[in-house]
Formats: structure tokens, C-alpha cells, sequence
């Protein structure tokens, strides 16, 4: 969440330009306010140019949130954003790697990465997915920190 100094109030913009981002940080940045004369019609009035980081500091706590795995595209419609690669599962392919917490955690990313598969194999046909969303809950694994998160439950929506 992009939010202002000194009292940390949140912008309802976007921050251009922060590409070094990493996940499992918190950051804090210089920027600078930028105000278009003709927004996009979607778009806000006004966004944040990055200039560089004040300061980096990681996540010591063991805070659980929530990733959602089913993502809606504005092109080609809903994706399952999960895929395998040398028996590892990932959440984003390279970046961030999803570990099993426990057996039913492992058992639930294999069913699923199972039917991605088979949803992939049939391409281009665009089937009815069997859940409507499916949920993770994670925290940040501290044996891979920054690269991959623990999964600890799979929700699936049917």
C-alpha cells in the first residue's frame, strides 16, 4: 500500500517507476508527485515518480495473509496463477515459490497444479473452472525469504 509522510495516509494512487521492489520488504521511498493535466479516463489525476529508497527493512514478524491463486485477466479471462518447475510449485514463475506447510497443503497445490495442467493441454478451449476461487494462506518462509512464501491452507471455493 502506497502511503504519504509524515501521516501515513494512503495516496489512492500508484507509485512509476519501483522497480526494485522485492517481496517480504517494507520500504521507504522518495518520490515525486506528479499531476496529469488529462488523466485517463479510468485512470486517477495524479501519481508518484520514484526517485530511490530511504530506507528497506524485512518482515520479522510471522504475519499470515491471504494470496488468491484464481487472478481475473483483463484479456483471456480468469488464470490460475500457480505452475510447476524442477518439483517446486510457483505463484509467480522465478520470483515467488509456494512451499507446503503440510501434507493436506501438499496434497491440495497438487490437485490443483494437476488440473492447470490439464486446463493448459486443452488450450485453446476455455473450460468451466471447478472452483470459483481458491485462497492460500501464507507466511513468509524464513528458509527462502523474499522467494517464497509457507502455505499453511488452501481454500477452495466451489
Amino acid at each position: 500500500m502506497l502511503l504519504t509522510y509524515p501521516g501515513k495516509l494512503a495516496t489512492y494512487s500508484y507509485l512509476e517507476g519501483f522497480d526494485e521492489r522485492e517481496a517480504g520488504y517494507t520500504y521507504r521511498v522518495k518520490a515525486v508527485f506528479h499531476n496529469e493535466a488529462e488523466p485517463l479516463q479510468d485512470g486517477p489525476s495524479f501519481y508518484f515518480k520514484f526517485l530511490k529508497i530511504v530506507n528497506k527493512q524485512p518482515h520479522k514478524d510471522k504475519e499470515v495473509f491471504t494470496i488468491q491463486l484464481i487472478r481475473q485477466g483483463v484479456i483471456g479471462g480468469p488464470t490460475i496463477q500457480l505452475g510447476m518447475k524442477e518439483n517446486k510449485y510457483y505463484f509467480i514463475p522465478d520470483k515467488i515459490e509456494l512451499t507446503a506447510g503440510n501434507t493436506e497443503v501438499e496434497k491440495s497445490l497438487a490437485e490443483i497444479n494437476e488440473y492447470v495442467e490439464k486446463i493448459r493441454s486443452s488450450w485453446p478451449a476455455s473450460p468451466q473452472f471447478k472452483w470459483k476461487g481458491i485462497q492460500a494462506i501464507v507466511t513468509h518462509d524464513p528458509e527462502k525469504f523474499g522467494t517464497a512464501y509457507k502455505v499453511q491452507q488452501i481454500i477452495l471455493t466451489p
